[in-house]
């Protein structure tokens, strides 16, 4: 059987240092197909994106992992330096995050933060770089790609915003990508063309997708497999259709149970208490 494209193993994530130390994550394991999508759900404070974070090794102090392997392609990522991962992202795995104003910069125009994308992971000159960008923009239907090119992140609306970031993930043709509560700031309208693109895309590329959500709705229409986070630990993992249709943890029968109808787009998760 071929090895799956992440493997992570026992991961552990701990902020701060003595008494006071938090365990964000503790013993968490889970894998990721070329080609599917695994949804890490849970309610907020679970340690999602805590997990998702660690994979290209974008934990900043306090935070630190403890314990674990991060394999991707077979090479753990865990023992590899700071150089070495950054040639890694956004190159092999690639992010999008919930809100996109948090990772494009509102003084360069999209085409400026593109183009310095492509030229560092793709090695494209600055005349090919824009060919390119304006090409993924079209792919992730923006209309006028040429023009929005010119303009900056405030003047686009966030729909259009998180497109952007989907053309810059993809168009550096990565294995994985992960997606962080993508649309939560979006209308159902929109959220759900923004989740189509990326499905298409999927399916188009072979990329692997880790979707980080607390929206169950999303989760059963879109993900092969599901992993349950709770208080740091993944308490049950599998197919999506046999774990929404027989949870066995008492938490994932909660969550599923704290909703009118999971089968719903937007059933969101409540809030942590």
């Amino acid at each position: 059987m071929p090895e799956p494209l992440l493997r992570v193993e026992d991961l552990h994530v701990q902020f701060g240092a003595g008494p006071g130390a938090v365990q964000a994550v503790r013993g968490v394991s889970f894998t990721a197909e070329a080609g599917k999508t695994l949804g890490l759900v849970g309610e907020s404070g679970s340690g999602k994106s805590v997990s998702a974070l660690a994979i290209p090794g974008l934990i900043s102090p306090p935070g630190r992992v403890t314990a674990g392997r991060i394999l991707f392609e077979g090479r753990d990522l865990l023992k590899e330096n700071e150089r070495a991962l950054r040639a890694v992202r956004g190159s092999q795995i690639a992010m999008v995050f919930q809100d996109p104003l948090t990772a494009l910069s509102p003084t360069l125009t999209i085409g400026q933060q593109m183009t310095d994308v492509l030229h560092a992971h793709r090695r494209l000159s600055r005349r090919e770089a824009l060919v390119e960008a304006a090409h993924w923009l079209g792919r992730v239907r923006i209309t006028l790609p040429e023009r929005r090119l010119r303009q900056y992140p405030m003047e686009l609306s966030g729909g259009m915003r998180q497109r952007v970031m989907i053309a810059m993930a993809f168009s550096c043709h990565p294995k994985l990508l992960i997606a962080d509560e993508p649309t939560t700031a979006l209308d159902v309208t929109v959220q759900a063309q923004i989740l189509d693109l990326v499905d298409e895309l999927e399916r188009e590329t072979g990329t692997g997708i880790l979707l980080i959500t607390h929206d169950l709705g999303v989760v059963a229409e879109r993900c092969d497999e599901v992993a349950v986070m709770y208080r740091g630990q993944i308490v049950e993992s599998g197919p999506t259709r046999q774990v929404f249709s027989s949870p066995q943890h008492p938490y994932t029968q909660s969550l599923l149970a704290s909703v009118t109808d999971w089968r719903h787009p937007r059933q969101t998760l409540p809030a942590a208490v």
